[in-house]
């Protein structure tokens, strides 16, 4: 009842009243478009921009499980190396005697 109301208002301010109906409802049909489209516009950029911020979180969260993953391999890797080393003086002593 009032969307009726308030299209009569919009038609007489328009001096729609005097055009035949076909006219009337290409121009209902153009003014639901236009109103469907911005709406639609506004809610994609909304969404698409928080959409963004949620994947450059998620983002950075990975990136920091991926450097934390490598922290601990190369912590690891570090400590074999030294392990080995030692050992590695140790076969070539007893190889050379330390010879040389």
């Amino acid at each position: 009842m009032l969307f009726s109301f308030r299209l009569s208002i919009f038609f007489i301010a328009c001096g729609v009243f005097g055009i035949d109906i076909s006219k009337k409802v290409f121009i209902i049909t153009i003014l639901i478009f236009v109103v469907l489209t911005a709406t639609f516009t506004f809610t994609y950029n909304m969404q698409l921009s928080n959409f963004l911020e949620l994947e450059q979180a998620d983002t950075l969260k990975n990136v920091k499980k991926v450097q934390n993953v490598v922290s601990t391999e190369q912590s690891y890797l570090d400590n074999m190396v030294q392990d080995w080393a030692c050992w590695d003086d140790t076969y070539r002593f007893i190889e050379d005697r330390n010879q040389g």
